[in-house]
C-alpha cells in the first residue's frame, strides 16, 4: 500500500498488515500490538518513521511512529481527532499533517486542529482526504470525490479554496497523489476509470 525510501538507504514497506524495513538486504517487520493498514509513510525531519493507518482494530489510533523495535500509535486520547489515517506531510513547524474520512488533522503533542471541507460532515467514509502535499507555503489537499468544496483544494490560514489554474478548475478533480519536485512543480495524481464497450 505504501513505500518509503528513508535518507539512510533503506526502504520502508507498509501492507495491508504489515510494516516493514528492507535494509541491507535485510527485511526487518515491525511488530504491532494491533493491525491496519499502512496508507501513507513520512520521514521526519529528525529521521523518525512515521505511518498513518485505516481498516483499525478497535482502540489503534491512526496515526503511528516507530519506535525501537515497535509502534507507538496515537489516537484522540492524545488530541489527534481523525479517525483514520491517508496521507501525511510535515511542516516546518514540526506538525504532521494527515488526510482523513473526509477530515484533514494537523497534530503535535502540544496542538491539534481539524479542517473539514465544506458540505460534510465528521464520521462522514464518503469522501477521503487521499493526498496532500505543502506548496509555497499552504497545504493541498486532493480528495476522492470531485465537486463544490472537493476535488483539489487549497488551505490557507484555516479556509478551504479550490486551486485553480489556467486549463483546469479544482474541483473538478480527483486527486489520488500529489508531488512537489525539486524545482517546485507540482505533479498530479489522478483515478481514471476508463469503460470501453464493443
Amino acid at each position: 500500500m505504501s513505500l518509503l525510501g528513508a535518507k539512510d538507504g533503506s526502504l520502508w514497506i507498509g501492507a495491508g498488515a504489515a510494516a516493514a524495513q528492507l535494509k541491507n538486504n535485510e527485511l526487518r517487520y515491525i511488530p504491532r500490538e494491533s493491525y491496519g493498514q499502512v496508507n501513507s509513510i513520512l520521514e521526519d525531519q529528525k529521521g523518525d518513521i512515521w505511518m498513518s493507518l485505516d481498516h483499525l482494530d478497535p482502540g489503534v489510533g491512526p496515526l503511528c511512529r516507530v519506535s525501537g523495535t515497535g509502534m507507538r500509535c496515537f489516537d484522540e486520547a492524545d488530541g489527534l481527532k481523525c479517525p483514520f489515517g491517508e496521507a501525511l506531510a510535515q511542516d516546518q513547524s514540526g506538525s504532521i499533517w494527515m488526510g482523513s474520512y473526509p477530515e484533514v488533522c494537523r497534530w503535535s503533542p502540544q496542538h491539534s486542529d481539524t479542517y473539514l471541507p465544506a458540505g460534510t460532515h465528521r464520521g462522514g467514509t464518503d469522501v477521503e482526504a487521499i493526498s496532500i502535499a505543502l506548496y509555497a507555503g499552504f497545504l493541498l489537499v486532493g480528495f476522492s470525490k470531485s465537486g463544490p468544496h472537493l476535488g483539489l483544494e487549497q488551505l490557507i490560514d484555516g479556509q478551504w479554496q479550490s486551486l485553480d489554474m489556467p486549463g483546469m478548475k479544482g474541483s473538478d478533480r480527483t486527486v489520488s497523489a500529489l508531488l512537489i519536485d525539486k524545482e517546485g512543480g507540482l505533479w498530479l495524481g489522478r483515478r481514471v476509470r476508463e469503460y470501453i464497450t464493443y
